[in-house]
């Protein structure tokens, strides 16, 4: 037997959440981190701003009286679902069908009597009879029983009796039986067109994501009639329209098939573009529109207009609205909506460290300086560095535990094409770690050259005037002045979804910088590579996995040839977590830390996102430096790990992490505490 399903569309599977009730230890422990977060968002929010309704209660605010439903003739019940004929085609089922029970996503609230009660499971059969079929399998059987009553095809049958036994403590038993049967698939796929056009290519089924023997579910075809309407307006008919679905189901053979007419409609192009808004940045959206009037319609060019103009720090948000007129004229005229930011803009933030010591940062910024998007930053970092390490059996002065940093950073863009900016950064520090202290100017130009929105390359000149100061190593000489200059080269290729809280994607960044120092060494070439990916685990990305690898060496030259500040050591928040930062790599025989001529580091960690706000990150780090030019692991590799808790923002996650080292030596911290804006990596 065949059943037509042309003029009833698939109804898809709810996806209401199932609400579960806590424990009371999990409540606890999950009170005490939100709690963090509460406190640590309250800190960001700018003076004068209201906040939140809940958080204005929690601190004095207005006072917002909760109104309870009263029910009449409570009655409360459990819901126990049961699966039979489970099979492998079968996995997530009862998770999908628990999606689609209200029964379930009420059971903690009490119906108002046993009628109530049986009303939601005549509903609820009918809903997960649905949401079967929109899974495929089409010759399912749902079986509601209320305190042991089937309610299948009740015609006015009796109904189960109240009884007053029934409380909180004895609640109503409710089980759902599901017999799924046999899972459907697809037999056959055809495309029809309803005009003869020879500029049209139809899709593939590869193509369409819907081939012969796929499972039989709704969202399968729902999911290949989206991408038949992508496919054909990637190829410029912006009229296309599906027309027909014809959906047939043979019960015998357990299959079905699917039959799609589409008109595609003439092929378009692009006509009038206009701009509104931005108006204190003239001509800066009008240089960066790829298409002009008369060419090929292409959404691909439009969404990659919009995303390019939303990364930039001058506009707010940015749409682009196609303004189609009548399909005769086969013309699509663009509307691009832009607001910008305030221009000005100041603020503040800080972070913490047991291993590092604690940071405050100040800033003040122009998004666009002169009317042609030129950005203009100066800020002011003070630093405070937990030092409990001696030289040479003497106590370290408390002036050496503060550094600060003072720099301004302007961004010219559009230099030789829209696709590029040039940088300028000149800054005066004072860098402090536990082995050593430098102090100096700093100056870096670089120049930007955007080739794709995933590739980007630089290419740069950094100069350095400083000194060092309280380095144990007699081939150094400490409070002399030193010059360098370098020409980094980099080359970054990134497609991941977030700067600060990516879920998918890769990032791939290397360097290559040559210096030139006045020590009349060779020329010391610096060269490191870093791979970041980011896996979602589930359609939600609420469980991603996510791994970094850093690996870097110095050639050409012997390490007293090497400033400490251009060796390289592990070891810090943003190394190995539980470690004091840059503290870990070869050591002189007075155990002081001297840095390396190679490095590796590796990170994993599992992020789980609980809810919309709150998070929970499992982590492992592991890293060292080397004397060698190459990683030659005559150090063993130190490992530690740890547990965090992100509270979600707009802009960016809250990080607390607590990290411990698995193999630490004397004089190694018990353990890292990390407090900061964004992932770890």
């Amino acid at each position: 037997m065949q059943e037509r399903m042309d003029s009833v569309p698939f109804r898809p599977v709810s996806t209401a959440p199932v609400i579960r009730r806590m424990t009371p230890g999990n409540a606890r422990r999950v009170s005490l981190l939100f709690a963090a977060g509460l406190l640590a968002l309250s800190s960001t929010c700018p003076a004068g701003a209201k906040m939140p309704g809940f958080l204005d209660r929690l601190f004095g605010g207005e006072n917002n009286t909760e109104v309870k439903e009263v029910i009449e003739n409570p009655t409360p019940y459990t819901v126990r679902f049961t699966l039979n004929n489970k099979t492998p085609d079968q996995d997530g089922l009862e998770d999908q069908l628990k999606g689609a029970s209200m029964l379930e996503e009420n059971s903690g609230t009490p119906c108002s009597g046993m009628s109530d009660l049986v009303r939601r499971a005549v509903a609820d059969q009918t809903r997960m009879t649905t949401a079967l079929e929109a899974l495929g399998f089409f010759n399912g059987r749902v079986d509601i029983r209320v305190d042991g009553h089937s309610i299948i095809d009740r015609r006015g049958g009796p109904l189960p009796r109240q009884n007053a036994a029934y409380s909180d403590e004895n609640p109503v038993p409710v089980e759902v039986v599901v017999d799924a049967g046999d899972l459907f698939r697809v037999a056959e796929v055809t495309l029809t067109l309803t005009n003869n056009r020879v500029d049209y290519v139809a899709p593939s089924t590869d193509t369409l994501q819907l081939q012969a023997g796929a499972p039989a579910r709704s969202s399968l075809v729902r999911d290949a009639e989206s991408r038949l309407i992508t496919d054909a307006m990637q190829q410029g008919f912006a009229f296309a329209r599906l027309t027909k679905r014809d959906i047939r189901v043979d019960h015998k053979n357990r299959t079905m098939t699917v039959a799609l007419t589409l008109n595609p409609g003439p092929r378009a192009h692009f006509g009038e573009t206009k701009v509104v808004g931005a108006t204190n940045l003239p001509g800066f959206i009008e240089k960066r529109i790829t298409w002009k009037p008369g060419d090929v319609y292409s959404p691909e060019a439009e969404n990659k207009l919009r995303a390019q103009l939303q990364k930039h720090p001058a506009l707010r948000s940015v749409r682009v609205r196609d303004d189609y007129k009548h399909e005769s004229t086969a013309e699509v005229p663009v509307t691009i909506e832009a607001e910008e930011r305030a221009p000005r803009y100041i603020g503040f933030s800080g972070r913490y460290s047991t291993t590092e010591g604690a940071a405050l940062n100040a800033y003040w910024g122009h998004r666009n300086l002169f009317g042609g998007a030129e950005q203009l930053r100066l800020e002011a970092t003070m630093t405070g560095v937990p030092i409990d390490h001696a030289l040479n059996g003497k106590d370290i002065h408390t002036n050496d535990k503060i550094g600060f940093r003072f720099a301004a950073t302007y961004t010219q863009p559009e230099v030789f094409s829209v696709y590029d900016e040039m940088t300028l950064i000149p800054s005066y520090v004072r860098d402090v770690t536990e082995y050593y202290t430098r102090e100096g100017f700093l100056a870096s130009a670089t120049y930007r050259y955007h080739y794709s929105d995933k590739l980007t390359f630089e290419a740069g000149i950094d100069y350095e005037h400083g000194k060092i100061t309280r380095f144990d190593d007699p081939s150094f000489v400490n409070d002399k002045w030193y010059s360098l200059v370098g020409v980094p080269l980099s080359v970054t290729w990134d497609n991941t979804n977030s700067l600060l809280d990516p879920t998918r994607g890769v990032r791939v960044s290397a360097t290559v910088a040559p210096y030139y120092t006045i020590t009349g060494s060779d020329f010391p070439l610096y060269a490191k590579g870093t791979v970041s990916a980011y896996l979602p685990l589930d359609e939600q990305e609420r469980f991603v996995l996510a791994g970094k690898l850093g690996v870097g060496s110095i050639l050409n030259a012997k390490l007293n040839e090497i400033a400490p500040p251009r060796r390289f050591f592990a070891g810090g928040g943003g190394s190995v977590r539980g470690y004091d930062y840059k503290s870990l790599g070869p050591k002189n025989p007075n155990d002081w830390v001297i840095g390396g001529r190679s490095i590796v580091e590796a990170s994993a960690e599992l992020r789980v996102k609980i809810t919309d706000t709150i998070g929970v990150v499992a982590f492992m780090d592991a890293g060292n430096a080397y004397l060698e030019t190459y990683p030659d692991f005559s150090q063993a590799l130190r490992y530690s790990a740890g547990l965090g808790l992100r509270y979600y923002t707009p802009i960016g996650p809250l990080r607390l992490d607590v990290a411990r080292g698995l193999n630490r030596e004397k004089g190694d911290p018990q353990y890292g505490v990390y407090i900061s804006i964004g992932q770890a990596f």
